[in-house]
């Protein structure tokens, strides 16, 4: 598969840019035109794979959601979609395949997450009266929080979303630090592949169900301040996120923020980074997504979890390995095979036979020597497949 390299822009795309991904057969996974749709009209004329996303300023002012729990949802919504109806013409809107509804909204209570929530579903029912897409939520780099997540996610919003082909968006990476950086969130479990800033949104998408997945775009990509890091040094750290983001099946493309910028954003201006980067683009080859059910078995079953006493697998989607400390492989568990995991003796118990002594799993072929922590028993039974 292609690269998901794209762009952001305040001020339009270098048209040749686009011809060269285009020779190349590469084109640009997405571009995110900041109140210019008739860009969307100039990429989809050379790249018309290319994903578009319009977005405009000043977004409707979104406080009401945060102060009022009661907060009447539709005329919030209708001033939105009212912005996208005069802010474009009928040409426009056949070019553009996503409006991005809002900007960072950060409520701060888990109930203004829940109104936001409630408003993208209001957003969605009126955008599908006029039969186009929206770019849901656009939440701020490092946000929301766990607690949040859940809220959000028990409202029904990414079903509906995904029943509607709409995507969520997310403003990812890192200005200063290291660009891929998987590390924990607070209150959230064992997720693999995530992390606090870059790849945040794969706590979020672990709770939702494999096969209910919307689209996923990082609308923003942070991938350094142009007058603090070396231009190659900024094209690595693209590479890098571009490597581990098109390892899912629901991410769609991210755009790195920004070209053509505004005066306010000149430190981010990657104009001279993107022709650097032609050629990887050119270049780039990635192997299909890895099944998502596989993905989650394995962090399931090969990484420290919550303390609770047994966990049940049924039907691994994969063949796994038993092993002992001494990484000696001591059985094995088939493709198909329900498995127990009783952490209060460390024993797995799969395939007939029970395995104990501090032993773990790993999938057949991996590397990955995740040994299960003990956990005080609770007499719980969970089924891994959403923890």
């Amino acid at each position: 598969m292609n690269s998901l390299i794209g762009i952001h822009t305040t001020g339009g795309v270098p048209i040749e840019w686009l011809e060269q991904t285009v020779r190349d057969g590469k084109p640009l996974a997405v571009v995110k035109s900041v109140d210019n749709p008739g860009v969307c009209i100039d990429v989809k004329r050379v790249s018309p794979s290319t994903i578009t996303i319009a977005r405009f300023t000043p977004e409707i002012n979104l406080q009401e959601i945060s102060d009022n729990p009661d907060v009447n949802i539709i005329p919030i919504a209708s001033q939105i979609i009212d912005q996208i109806l005069n802010r474009t013409n009928a040409v426009e809107r056949q070019s553009i395949d996503y409006y991005e509804v809002c900007n960072e909204p950060d409520p701060p209570e888990v109930w203004g997450y829940v109104n936001l929530a409630r408003l993208m579903q209001e957003c969605m029912h009126q955008a599908n009266f006029y039969g186009f897409k929206l770019a849901l939520f656009a939440f701020n780099l490092g946000s929301p929080d766990w607690d949040e997540m859940v809220a959000i996610r028990d409202t029904g919003v990414f079903e509906d979303a995904y029943n509607g082909g709409h995507v969520i968006t997310f403003h990812e990476g890192d200005r200063y630090g290291p660009m891929v950086s998987f590390g924990s969130i607070p209150d959230a479990p064992f997720v693999e592949g995530a992390g606090p800033n870059s790849f945040r949104h794969r706590y979020l998408y672990s709770l939702i169900p494999v096969g209910q997945r919307p689209g996923c775009v990082i609308s923003e990509f942070y991938g350094g301040y142009s007058d603090t890091f070396d231009a190659q040094i900024i094209a690595n750290r693209w590479a890098d996120y571009d490597r581990e983001f098109a390892k899912r099946s629901y991410s769609k493309g991210f755009g790195a923020f920004t070209v053509r910028p505004t005066a306010e954003w000149v430190n981010q201006n990657y104009d001279s980074i993107f022709p650097m980067m032609l050629g990887y683009l050119a270049d780039v080859d990635y192997p299909d997504p890895i099944d998502e059910e596989i993905e989650m078995a394995y962090s399931v079953l090969t990484s420290p979890r919550p303390a609770k006493n047994v966990y049940t697998y049924n039907s691994v989607p994969s063949a796994l390995n038993v092993r002992d400390l001494n990484n000696d492989v001591v059985g094995s568990i088939a493709y198909g095979e329900t498995v127990n995991v009783w952490e209060t003796n460390l024993t797995v118990i799969g395939g007939g036979k029970s395995y104990s002594d501090r032993a773990y799993i790993q999938p057949v072929g991996s590397t990955r020597n995740h040994i299960w922590d003990a956990a005080p028993p609770d007499s719980q039974t969970k089924t891994l497949e959403y923890l």
